[in-house]
């Protein structure tokens, strides 16, 4: 271009393609009607263009391809820092394409973006993530030390380096000048490699900061150097002579080394009032950090000249300091900077590899490697010899430096991104390219120590720590990881145990369960009933004709049938209004399941779309039909079978089915499973949805018509869990392992929210309960069907007897007996005769609500004869459904009294039968021979549990509890047998108390606690009244801390004064007017009548 006075004018390449855009529009408004010219510059346009879209392609997939090498190396036993790992898969993609491959050039064009504008590009980000990160008081009191290593160290660094570099590199022939520009470049440590090294590592947190701030502050005075060297090269004039060129550049230096943090400070502080006048935003507080490291950067390097670097980390530093994020922003702005960090080191470091792989191997001599090789041990040694001469200084500062600190400081010196890119602008200014053999052997010296460092200096740092010792942690800090390993190892098993309670789970292989979710640890002693050998169980996979078996004896019909009247009596009882807020709740229960994990992001797609197009049908809640529709057994059963029959003389294609058959059956378990749980959920959000007076009569109408579809849903999961048994077992199974962790994980967020552990170690630990979410993908899909006697080693009662012999007497008396569908096993009315354990099959629970029943709960807590514990007012008569694991008789035996319900077979059952005498005949031995270990108590904890669990979930103090959390809070729950007229002193260790049968009163207020009622804390004794109906009796629940074996010493205790208790009591006169016990309650109130001896009760 040529100005006024015809002298040429240098047009840069911005202005250049903006010329040739111009040049090409006019030619097209000349040559509007010439197809042949229009043709041309629209071709020429859209290679431009394409261009640029293949650019912004090769960011992305540079992305993808991290997130692939990060996944693969969360995989390999080696543990290869990922920000080597990427460097080196973008210096094999850049030498590839430039040797073999020479159709990626377009996607690797991105290397010709300019050094300045890639530091530009990623350093704000990174150096603002990491300083935002620094521990600030560390940072203060290593502060001195980080001074003499960023300042007299590195200048001592790159002198020295320099100086070697004359008489090593003989043959290049640089100066002092040039060779001290290459020692600015190659003497400081990169922040970005170092941060990445010392996170993958997860060194002490001094340790860190030392490296880290050094690595941070060194890179500004490094760039500040280099540009003052790169000075005197192009304007090599020297007018005024040497003593004002050094003048000159200390006063440079000054100006840049302190105007650029004072420039961040001030930055800071317009941030700081900026964030003040926002209140939990995390989008603008976000926004505000985001723009405020781009324009500090920005402003200090092209507008003030001075260091953007050094303006940064002070920005990020006071920001850091001031606490200035609102509360609710603090998480998500740390995941935001975190997740932009990880993404600007993909980025870098795969473009680092990229332009060393494209450039650094262009101009090779023969001497290059072997000059290279020696640079790199020059540099080790002389970084080494720096850090030995300062170490009587660094000692006296901050939390010391000694010889091993020194060793990893020296060694981790890596050098990365910075360097490299001050090395290309050698390699690209025009004003340089003139001087032989400065350019290009920078440039590839640079990446060799690059790659040096990173391939060697950092893969060993770990190896050199542990050599040293230093990886080991403190004895504190052993025993506080211990205690919380411990912790969540007891919050473990007292979840596991709590599940096996569950009829629902009985069934269950909890030996997989075991295996999935214990925690693996160097810090955790292994424990021996954890290592214990047990006999596996046979997992065969069947054929497909065994898989594909139904039950075809079972006619049971599933459909749901709707009552004619039910259109015109629900658009009477519910508006639009009430429907949608019902739905609503249907659609929050399903998403919570799915992020709770208990069911897939198919399933969860699935229900939601039932969900919606139901919405869209005025008058219409969700039903059985609607969600398990799809999974019908006779839809199924008619494409699949004959499929697999034909596809079974192929062993490949047999697999495929049969494996496409698991998968669908797994699928339609949970959409059963989530179902029921959403109604379970939803009915009881209903009172408080619905809480108006008025409204009581919607509410049992809305309670009606879902649990009725409860009802359907669950014969037909019990239906669909009959046909395929063993997938059902690996589905309970893995749902069970599952629930364990998520309390697990639940248990570790309280530990930190209450500060009883370090972040640090908490997220080390939430990585392993992640680990264990991931292995649950492999859980198997098939698991060989548990014998009959599994199901009475998970009874509460029965694990809870410590006595072989009777656990032997009583297994040797039980009976598996069959029933066939309809048959009854109880009437109304019927006396007990013995106690049922289901093993398979489903029973139907009806129960008949009467006013007799009614008032005796309400006035003496005497719970009527029933294994339905859903409605515990017990006003209105119901129905519900038990599958295996469930208990029949229970309460009948303990009570001896006439049932209130019946239980009717839904389905073929298979049921242990435990005779009453044979129970009596345990109950009497127990208390003759081991006092602490009475059948009865264990009885009345496992209904105790039962009522608790049913009683919590409405109560306000327990309402933001899952259930699991309520069962394993319940689980070491306990019944002491209390004298109906004495005074009980709740334990120590008592955390909450339950009123599971009878009544109690305060031994202070005298307040009233009627069953079922949980007893308010600030009572400390009960008097235990004489009730004409029933017997009184209390859950009592411990603190979460204290162990069964605590329990299991304080029971027997209290039992062992059993002969002199039964001695007193058998010459105590009973009051007149009062019936004289039976024999069966005389001995559960002797069995810890004992404990008046010991201070627990007094006798009235």
């Amino acid at each position: 271009m040529i100005d006024e006075g015809g002298a040429d004018i240098a047009l840069d390449d911005d202005a250049f393609e903006f010329r040739q855009f111009c040049e090409s529009s006019e030619l097209l408004r000349q040559h509007s009607g010439n197809s042949s010219v229009v043709t041309a510059v629209c071709l020429e346009r859209s290679d431009f263009d394409n261009n640029d879209l293949i650019q912004l392609l090769s960011i992305v997939i540079i992305l993808g391809v991290g997130a692939f090498v990060r996944e693969v190396l969360g995989r390999l036993p080696l543990k290869i820092p990922y920000t080597v790992a990427i460097f080196f898969v973008g210096l094999g993609v850049g030498r590839l394409s430039d040797e073999i491959c020479p159709i990626l050039d377009d996607f690797v064009a991105i290397v010709q973006l300019k050094p300045q504008l890639i530091l530009s590009t990623f350093l704000p980000v990174l150096i603002f993530e990491s300083a935002m990160e620094i521990n600030i008081h560390t940072f203060r009191r290593t502060l001195p030390q980080i001074l003499l290593l960023a300042g007299p160290g590195l200048l001592f660094s790159t002198f020295i380096t320099a100086v070697v570099s004359i008489f090593l590199f003989i043959e290049y022939e640089w100066n002092f000048v040039e060779a001290s520009l290459f020692g600015s470049i190659i003497s400081a440590t990169d922040p970005v490699a170092v941060v990445g090294l010392l996170r993958d590592l997860g060194a002490a947190e001094s340790l860190s900061v030392l490296i880290e701030g050094e690595s941070l502050l060194n890179d500004g005075i490094a760039v500040l150097l280099f540009k003052i060297f790169e000075e005197l090269l192009v304007h090599n004039d020297h007018e005024g002579g040497w003593g004002t060129v050094v003048l000159s550049g200390f006063l440079k230096f000054l100006l840049i080394g302190v105007g650029g943090p004072v420039f961040g400070f001030v930055c800071a502080k317009i941030t700081i009032f900026c964030l003040s006048k926002v209140f939990n935003d995390p989008s603008v507080e976000v926004s505000i950090t985001l723009a405020s490291a781009y324009l500090t950067f920005y402003v200090g390097e092209e507008v003030l000249g001075v260091s953007g670097i050094l303006a940064v980390v002070l920005l990020g530093l006071t920001l850091k300091a001031n606490h200035c994020i609102s509360p609710q922003s603090e998480v998500p702005l740390h995941h935001f900077w975190e997740v932009i960090g990880y993404m600007a080191n993909t980025l870098l470091f795969f473009l680092i590899g990229l332009i060393i792989g494209r450039k650094a191997f262009l101009f090779l001599d023969g001497m290059d490697f072997p000059y290279l090789f020696a640079l790199y041990a020059s540099v080790i040694l002389i970084r080494f010899l720096m850090l030995v001469l300062l170490k009587p200084i660094l000692h006296k500062f901050g939390y010391g430096f000694d010889w091993k600190t020194l060793s990893v400081v020296s060694w981790g010196g890596l050098r990365g991104a910075v360097g490299l890119c001050l090395a290309l602008e050698v390699y690209e200014e025009p004003h340089l390219c003139t001087i032989d053999k400065l350019g290009p052997k920078v440039l590839f010296q640079t990446a060799g120590i690059v790659i040096l460092t990173l391939l060697l200096n950092a893969t060993t740092t770990k190896k050199l720590m542990q050599v040293l010792n230093m990886t080991t942690i403190s004895q504190r800090h052993r025993a506080d990881m211990e205690d919380n390993l411990q912790y969540l190892e007891i919050t473990r098993r007292k979840y596991f145990r709590g599940l096996r309670h569950h009829p629902d789970y009985a069934n269950a292989d909890w030996n997989s369960v075991r295996k999935f979710t214990f925690i693996e640890s160097e810090l955790y002693p292994v424990d021996k009933k954890e290592t214990e050998k047990n006999p596996s169980m046979k997992r065969e996979i069947n054929t497909i004709e065994d898989t594909m078996k139904k039950a075809s004896a079972i006619k049971v019909d599933f459909s749901v049938k709707e009552e004619p009247e039910n259109g015109a009596e629900f658009r009477n009882q519910l508006n639009e209004d009430d429907r949608l807020r019902l739905l609503k709740a249907f659609k929050i229960s399903f998403r919570r399941q799915y992020e709770q994990g208990v069911i897939q992001g198919s399933v969860l797609k699935y229900v939601l779309e039932v969900c919606n197009r139901i919405e869209d049908t005025p008058s219409k809640l969700p039903t059985c039909t609607d969600v398990m529709n799809r999974w019908s057994l006779e839809k199924r059963n008619g494409k699949t079978v004959p499929c697999g029959r034909i596809l079974k003389f192929s062993r490949i294609f047999a697999y495929f089915v049969q494996e496409s058959e698991k998968e669908k059956v797994h699928l339609s378990l949970q959409v059963g499973k989530g179902f029921v749980s959403a109604i379970e959920q939803v009915v009881n959000l209903i009172p408080k949805m619905f809480h108006d007076f008025k409204d009581m009569e919607k509410v049992r109408f809305m309670k009606r018509i879902l649990e009725r579809e409860k009802f359907a849903t669950i014969l037909q999961l019990g239906s669909l869990q009959m046909s395929y048994q063993k997938i059902a077992v690996a589905a309970k199974s893995r749902y069970a392992a599952r629930l364990v962790i998520n309390q697990m994980q639940a248990t570790l967020l309280d530990l930190r929210h209450d500060g009883l552990i370090e972040r640090d170690d908490a997220d080390i630990l939430m990585l392993s309960l992640e680990h264990l979410i991931k292995k649950l993908h492999k859980f198997p899909k098939i698991i060989g069907v548990s014998s009959p006697e599994t199901f009475l080693a998970n009874l509460s009662w029965f694990r809870r007897m410590l006595q072989p012999k009777s656990f032997e007497f009583l297994q040797s008396k039980a009976v598996l007996l069959n029933f066939l569908p309809g048959d009854t096993i109880y009437k109304i009315g019927d006396l007990p005769h013995g106690v049922y354990l289901i093993i398979t099959g489903l029973a139907k629970v009806g129960f008949i609500a009467s006013e007799r029943l009614k008032m005796a709960r309400m006035r003496y807590g005497m719970f009527p004869i029933c294994e339905i514990l859903e409605e515990l007012e017990f006003k209105d008569s119901f129905s519900d459904i038990i599958g295996p694991g469930g208990i029949v008789g229970e309460l009948g035996f303990l009570k001896k009294e006439c049932r209130s319900s019946s239980v009717t077979c839904e389905t073929f059952l298979t049921a242990y039968f435990f005779p009453s005498d044979a129970l009596d005949q345990v109950a009497q031995a127990s208390l003759m021979s081991f006092p602490g270990d009475d059948l009865l108590l264990h009885l009345w904890a496992s209904w105790g549990f039962k009522v608790a669990c049913s009683l919590c979930q409405y109560l306000p103090q327990f309402q933001n509890w899952s259930m699991e959390r309520i069962k394993g809070y319940l689980e070491g729950g306990f019944v002491p047998a209390i004298n109906p007229l004495s005074v009980y002193h709740l334990p120590d260790f008592t955390s909450d108390a339950v009123v599971i049968e009878g009544y109690f009163v305060d031994n202070d207020s005298k307040e009233l606690f009627i069953a079922p009622c949980l007893i308010p804390r600030e009572c400390n004794s009960i008097i235990s009244k004489f009730n004409p109906l029933t017997v009184n009796r209390l859950f009592v629940i411990p603190h979460e801390d204290v162990s069964h074996v605590l329990l299991r010493q304080y029971m027997g205790s209290s039992n062992a004064l059993i002969s002199r208790a039964l001695g007193k009591l058998e010459n105590k006169k009973i009051p007149s007017g009062k019936q004289r016990l039976d024999p069966r309650q005389r001995r559960m109130s002797l069995a810890i009548a004992s404990t008046s001896a010991l201070g627990g009760q007094e006798t009235e």
